[in-house]
């Protein structure tokens, strides 16, 4: 397995990049938004980071710069990609999408470390590991099906897999937080008539918890008809 991991970076949030490096792997690339003075774009960043996955990389884990991952990340990442390696691994996930949320809630409840995503709902790109020919489909797809005002990342990551029927899964709890101190990229405005929801992690890390051995054994995958592959 070889895990390349790559920093989805606007050049104005350089001051999040010292802390944020000190706990990714060694090899983590920064990947700069490649049009930091145009209009926001999240997916001009992500697609950048997938055109710069190395050819000899198994897998691809992007990170957003505002991610605050748990101290023992590099290992962490290592020991779940390497259970699931067949999969979209969401590392973050937040109280949306809500099916998605209310399944990981019971899974947690009743001790499991990684829990189904539904394919049809939103799925989260703050720390996300892709199979590497599935991160090269998605590219693919992207380019040929997004259109002109499409900016969100996990907007067109969430069609992608919902046209190509992929099942990703999320670990419990999640291996990195995301705060609503820093300002999303793609600069939507709050509304007192539908505010933004929160941007925390639904089942947070706890930082003083030795997560390297918390089970992340992998499991035969039972479910039929659902796609964990392009």
């Amino acid at each position: 397995m070889r895990l390349a991991t790559l920093v989805q970076h606007p050049p104005s949030r350089a001051d999040l990049l010292p802390a944020l490096l000190a706990r990714l792997p060694a090899d983590a690339m920064v990947v700069t938004d490649p049009d930091p003075d145009g209009v926001p774009n999240p997916w001009r960043c992500y697609r950048a980071c997938l055109e710069s996955v190395p050819a000899n990389a198994t897998h691809a884990l992007i990170v957003q710069d505002d991610a605050v991952p748990h101290p023992q990340f590099p290992e962490l990442a290592s020991i779940v990609v390497g259970a699931k390696p067949d999969r979209i691994i969401v590392m973050f996930h937040a109280s949306v999408p809500p099916i998605s949320a209310r399944r990981m809630g019971a899974r947690a409840h009743s001790g499991h470390r990684w829990s189904d995503m539904n394919s049809h709902e939103l799925l989260p790109v703050v720390a996300t590991s892709w199979p590497a020919g599935i991160a090269r489909s998605f590219l693919e797809w992207a380019c040929e099906h997004m259109r002109p005002h499409d900016r969100s990342d996990d907007a067109l990551a969430s069609k992608f897999i919902r046209a190509k029927a992929i099942c990703p899964i999320a670990t419990i709890p999640s291996l990195v937080q995301h705060t609503d101190d820093v300002p999303s990229t793609i600069r939507r405005k709050q509304t007192s008539v539908r505010p933004m929801p929160t941007r925390s992690a639904l089942i947070p890390y706890d930082p003083d918890e030795d997560l390297t051995e918390a089970g992340w054994a992998p499991l035969r995958d039972v479910r039929v008809g659902v796609n964990t592959h392009v």
